[in-house]
This record gives C-alpha cells, sequence and structure tokens, in this order.
C-alpha cells in the first residue's frame, strides 16, 4: 500500500502450503478486490472517496475462496483506516450461513494458517506508526522486479520448482535494483518480530525482499516478493505489480508461496461492492 497499486485492483492468486519433506501439502485459489479511499490519483473521484474519508477509512478491501469446493464462498469484507489502529470487517461463514463481525487483528495474527501474518502482506502493509524505523544503507542487489513469473495455474507449476527439494525455490528472473535497506523494530510488546529488515525498491518503493527476526533475535522467515506485469484497465496499458510472494519458514522449515493467476488495476470498482450484502451474495 505504500507502493503505486492503481487505485483499484482485482487479484486471482493461488496460494500453497509446501513442506520442506512433503512438498506442496494444499493448495487453495483466492480472489481479491481493493479500492484506495484516499490519495486517488488515476479514477474519480479524486483525490478521496467522499463517504470513505467521511468515515475516516483509507481503503478496503474484499477477498473469497474460490477453491476447493469445501472452502468456496468462505471470504472476508474488510476496511483500513487512516488514522493507526486495527481494521475492521466481516467474516462470512459458509457452513453457519452467518456473518461474523471481526477486528482484524494486524499486530501478528497469521493470515489463513499460512507463514504469513496480516501486516506482511507486500512486505509491509501496517501502520508506521507502529514501528520505529532506521534506514541502515543504499545499495543495489539483485531481486525479482521483472520476475518473469508466468500468470496462471499451470504458471505455478513453471515459476516455482514444487518437483525439487526444497519444493519451494521460485524460478523468478533477477536483475539489479537500487534498494533502501530498512530496519523496523516493534513499538508493540506483544509483537512477535524482535525487528525486520525491509529492502525498498529505490524506484518504485515496493518492497522485493524481507527478513523477520524471533524475540530471541533469530533470523526466522524470509519473503521474496516478485514484479510482474498488470494490465492497466484505465489506461488500456500495463503496469508494474505484484506477480508473487515466497515466505519461508526457516525455523519449521515450511513455506507459503503465493501465486497471482491474473491480476488488473484501475478497473473502476463500485465502493458499494464492499458490503455485507455483497460479501453475503459472493458466498452462495
Amino acid at each position: 500500500q505504500y507502493a503505486y497499486g492503481g487505485d483499484d485492483s482485482q487479484v486471482v492468486y493461488g496460494v500453497y502450503w509446501v513442506g520442506e519433506k512433503r512438498g506442496v501439502e494444499h493448495s487453495e485459489l483466492w480472489k481479491l478486490q481493493t479500492i484506495r479511499g484516499g490519495g486517488r490519483t488515476d479514477l474519480a473521484p479524486k483525490p478521496a472517496i467522499p463517504s470513505f474519508l467521511k468515515k475516516g477509512l483509507r481503503g478496503a478491501g474484499l477477498t473469497y475462496a474460490l477453491e476447493p469446493y469445501d472452502k468456496k464462498g468462505f471470504g472476508a469484507v474488510y476496511f483500513t483506516s487512516i488514522t493507526p489502529k486495527d481494521g475492521q470487517g466481516n467474516i462470512y461463514v459458509p457452513s453457519m450461513k452467518r456473518i461474523l463481525r471481526n477486528t482484524f487483528g494486524t499486530r501478528g495474527d497469521t493470515w489463513n494458517s499460512t507463514e504469513l501474518l496480516y501486516e506482511d502482506v507486500r512486505g509491509y502493509s501496517g501502520y508506521p506508526e507502529w514501528m520505529y524505523w532506521k534506514r541502515v544503507a543504499k545499495k543495489t542487489v539483485l531481486l525479482p522486479m521483472h520476475s518473469g513469473a508466468v500468470p496462471g495455474k499451470k504458471g505455478a507449476r513453471r515459476t516455482y520448482a514444487f518437483d525439487r527439494w526444497p519444493h519451494w525455490n521460485p524460478r523468478y528472473r533477477y536483475e539489479p535494483r537500487p534498494v533502501y535497506v530498512v530496519e523496523a523494530r516493534p513499538k508493540l510488546p506483544d509483537y512477535p518480530y524482535k525487528r525486520q529488515t525491509l529492502y525498498f525498491d529505490a524506484e518504485t518503493h515496493a518492497i522485493l525482499y524481507k527478513e523477520s527476526y524471533d524475540r530471541k533475535g533469530e533470523l526466522w522467515k524470509i519473503m521474496i516478493n516478485a514484479g510482474a506485469a498488470h494490465r492497466d484497465v484505465g489506461t488500456d496499458g500495463s503496469s508494474l505489480g505484484w506477480g508473487g510472494t515466497v515466505v519461508i519458514d526457516l525455523q519449521a522449515e515450511h513455506a507459503t508461496v503465493f501465486h497471482v493467476h491474473k491480476a488488473r488495476r484501475n478497473v473502476d470498482l463500485d465502493p458499494a461492492e464492499f458490503s455485507l450484502a455483497n460479501l453475503r451474495k459472493r458466498g452462495r
């Protein structure tokens, strides 16, 4: 959210749980729609959606499972605030046929039993106010900005070496990128990471690589974020966006792979789509 991503977007992506011994253990297919409430530069209304601004909202998201069958329809709609506080939202549980109100704990809660914390999305999606920040260095590092990630289900098998030990290695293309190396230490006493080292691409501000350390100060997880071209509906062209993510838990010898199957941005989503009624409709 701190790098350009358009004023709204639609992404269909696969999630793969990968073990060092067994390879791919489970996979799911999800769809995510997001909309920016303020700081809009491409789509009307600019620079903000009045109804979002009135409620103090920075943006909203609608996400739901497409596969497997027993998970299909499970979804959530959530809202993030301009001021630093936990996101508010609702979850639809198909088996209960109920909507449950939920505070999305972006303070160390894992997403969908993966290696990813809510605020790990794209490297860091929490609030800057939650951390102490320090710029460590500016350097050039090999990173997958133009990764060559192949979209689609079949593309996932070409992009990741699922059939070779340790089963989670990406086959991204790497290039020299100028980066800012930044250290983040939590202000929150119960936070699971003692510190994080983030590599911000100096040209796009995207976080392409991250190291996370546990409360003992030992290296716990590494994250690699890949860039790929997204269709920009607003300009009928393309722009650089998210192509996939690998999060590796080095201590548990387990990983989660996120692979984009298709993505579009600036599709001119209706803010009214981010509602309880639409969440229930999507879940049926």
